[in-house]
């Protein structure tokens, strides 16, 4: 463990832990409003997968400029299952 509060990760780095996991949050806005949706994804050539239909989610990704991807590390039985 470092003593740095932010280490920062190599293009590389990123993409292998990406592949790692396979639960995320896309964030995106909405008529001037922050969107987020949990989603289910895999990794497949440094680009982000995930499927949906038409909606929201849909709608918000494609309809704007900005969009956010976060990666969620997650254990059942850290969750009480």
């Amino acid at each position: 463990m470092t003593d740095e509060p932010v280490t920062v990760l190599s293009e590389d780095e990123s993409w292998r832990r990406l592949g790692g996991v396979t639960l995320g949050r896309l964030v995106t806005s909405f008529a001037g409003e922050p969107e987020i949706f949990p989603v289910n994804y895999v990794v497949q050539e440094r680009t982000v997968l995930f499927r949906t239909s038409e909606g929201t989610k849909l709608f918000s990704a494609v309809g704007t400029r900005t969009v956010v991807f976060e990666a969620d590390d997650h254990n059942i039985a850290e969750a009480g299952v």
